[in-house]
């Protein structure tokens, strides 16, 4: 029992810690795009493509395009 149970117990704190490094992330990304900078991402006040530039920006820095 216990040789089982330990390395489920180090997988499992493997796996949560990486959950929440994408967390981090996406909460960073949501406070940044809710920022008044971004004017409400409306397009009243280019909000729109400043959000959308801010994204592109993310695409390439992770190498996603």
């Amino acid at each position: 029992m216990r040789k089982i149970f330990l390395p489920f117990i180090i997988l499992s704190l493997l796996v949560s810690s990486l959950f929440a490094q994408d967390s981090l992330y996406y909460r960073q990304n949501i406070k940044i795009l809710s920022s008044p900078e971004y004017h409400g991402r409306g397009y009243a006040f280019k909000g729109d493509s400043i959000a959308a530039e801010y994204i592109a920006q993310e695409f390439k820095r992770l190498k996603l395009e």
